[in-house]
């Protein structure tokens, strides 16, 4: 079972979850930030936070991103380090288009 939350704060957008997972029924916490200067809509930095059940441990692991959105066609990074060994120092890369 997840619940989560998320409130927006002039030019921050704050989420927040939590979840149990596993047969031993872990709460696992998550929390992100996302702030769009209002200067600038078409760029977009975040940060967050998230645990996740690995066995019978839970892992946690720190994320920043940006993004750009430009005459609909968007482009995302974002860079995870995380106490489990198989997410630690991953790039992430995305595009789409709108329309």
């Amino acid at each position: 079972m997840a619940y989560g939350a998320k409130y927006k704060w002039g030019e921050f957008n704050i989420l927040g979850q939590l979840k149990t997972s596993g047969s031993a029924h872990n709460l696992l916490k998550s929390a992100g930030v996302t702030y769009t200067p209002s200067f600038a809509k078409f760029f977009e930095l975040s940060g967050g936070y998230k645990e996740t059940s690995a066995v019978d441990q839970v892992k946690s692991s720190v994320t920043l991103g940006l993004g750009l959105n430009l005459f609909d066609i968007s482009v995302d990074y974002a860079y995870e380090s995380s106490d489990n060994i198989e997410y630690n120092g991953k790039h992430y890369f995305s595009a789409g288009i709108s329309y």
